[in-house]
């Protein structure tokens, strides 16, 4: 057997440091089907392998498994999450580190017995761990493979380290808290009293997000409103502080105008908005000027609506919702001004009809007839949000002019005109 062996073999290097020999295979004596069954017993590597112990398994057979993210990080999930991770989060994370060929993890947060918390964004861990939790959602846990150039680099760390070490890290993303500015920064040892309230505070508007999601409104409301109510009226010590709640107010206030729209209560909308006004510039807010302006169509205000509608497209010229609800406001619009016409048609089909059927009746007796009808038409008008009713373009005879304007003193308004190329438009003007 020895002779199949091309160089011979020391047996003191064997021992020490180990030995390559090249074996003879075109030898007449070779038994090829030693080495076949030898090469028989390699297993191919397979997904349950790699998911259940991926450290035994080469990385350029666990890369070609995984979804790669950059020339630096790719990523193979293990367990789906369910819940997307805000950039400003602060994020709880168990995980394994391992080295290639190496089965014993060289860093882990269960080795320790407490898990990592990091800050999105804050620098405070090793570029490549951030990368990957970056991508990660609540609840779930996923395999990462990160080139050295995102770890320790080209020198590595030793003697724990190696140089250009790649590492996979098993990482499962347990919760997450969403981080308002200030907060971070705040001392969890010696918090000031408006810290401890605008913690709470941020704790009462995670709830209420949750609650949202659940389609659970009300209690949404009730929870950003508590948040609310707590850091508006928490005294401040300095600059810094007043920043930071107007900073939570903001957040707050707009969620609560997005909760009023699916309550059906669109007053409430536009004070919440009105709020959001005394502690930002609302009319660089596109999301704010959108609600402001559903929630104005709502009630009725179409000019109002308009106006807030048309900044925020001003704003945001590619969102379809805006455009959406532009359209919408139109044809609410046009229909209310087209049921306008009408009425005023209608009342004056009445007034003939009165004429032509009762012929008997005094001159007196047919104005003050139409004088109430126009009374009960004109009052809908004056308790409605228009500050301008049309009421026919054309001739209007002069005896419904006049029992109209015998209603001018007493329901407080006035008929104008106005020429047009089409004709005369009649109109009803609130003082």
């Amino acid at each position: 057997m020895s002779e199949i062996i091309k160089k011979p073999i020391k047996f003191g290097d064997l021992l020490q440091k180990g030995a390559l020999f090249e074996i003879d295979a075109n030898r007449e004596d070779f038994d090829h089907e030693l080495f076949d069954e030898c090469d028989d017993d390699v297993e191919e590597i397979n997904d349950e392998q790699i998911e259940k112990n991926p450290c035994t398994v080469p990385f350029e057979e666990l890369r070609r498994k995984m979804i790669p993210l950059s020339n630096f990080l790719h990523k193979r999930i293990i367990k789906e999450g369910n819940l997307d991770i805000p950039p400003n989060s602060k994020v709880i994370v168990d995980y394994n580190g391992y080295f290639e060929g190496q089965e014993q993890s060289f860093d882990s947060t269960y080795m320790r017995g407490k898990p990592l918390k990091l800050c999105l964004g804050m620098g405070e861990v090793l570029e490549g761990i951030e990368e990957a939790v970056k991508t990660m959602k609540k609840g779930e846990e996923s395999q990462f493979l990160i080139s050295y150039n995102l770890l320790y680099g080209e020198q590595g760390c030793p003697p724990r380290c190696p140089p250009k070490a790649d590492a996979l890290f098993i990482i499962r993303c347990k919760d997450f808290q969403e981080i308002f500015p200030g907060l971070e920064n705040a001392d969890p040892e010696n918090p000031t009293k408006f810290e401890m309230i605008l913690k709470k505070a941020a704790n009462l508007d995670l709830e209420a997000k949750s609650a949202f999601r659940k389609g659970q409104y009300s209690s949404a409301i009730t929870k950003y409103k508590k948040a609310a109510d707590d850091i508006q009226f928490a005294q401040l010590k300095d600059e810094a502080e007043e920043q930071q709640q107007k900073a939570m107010l903001r957040k707050l206030f707009l969620n609560l105008a997005v909760c009023y729209l699916k309550v059906d209560q669109p007053k409430k909308t536009c004070i919440m908005i009105n709020n959001l006004r005394d502690v930002e510039n609302v009319h660089n807010n596109a999301k704010a000027l959108f609600q402001e302006g559903k929630a104005l169509r709502l009630i009725g205000q179409y000019d109002n609506a308009r106006r807030s509608l048309r900044r925020a497209a001003k704003l945001k010229p590619d969102d379809e919702n805006i455009a959406i609800e532009i359209r919408i406001l139109e044809d609410k619009v046009k229909q209310v001004k087209d049921a306008e016409i009408q009425m005023c048609k209608n009342a004056l089909g009445v007034v003939t009809s009165i004429a032509a059927k009762e012929p008997k009746t005094t001159k007196s007796e047919i104005d003050d007839k139409t004088t109430e009808m126009f009374r009960a038409r004109i009052q809908e008008f004056m308790d409605g949000n228009s500050n301008s009713l049309t009421l026919t373009t054309g001739h209007l005879d002069a005896e419904i002019v006049q029992c109209i304007k015998k209603l001018e003193s007493v329901l407080n308004f006035k008929l104008v005109t106005e020429d047009t190329s089409s004709g005369t438009n009649y109109k009803l003007q609130k003082l």
